[in-house]
């Protein structure tokens, strides 16, 4: 298990799901 790896997604996921919820309000 690489949990650096595994954070960087989080972040990236994260960031993605505020950006689009940002969009859509």
């Amino acid at each position: 298990m690489h949990t650096q790896s595994f954070k960087n997604t989080v972040v990236i996921v994260t960031g993605a799901a505020s950006g689009i919820g940002r969009a859509i309000i």
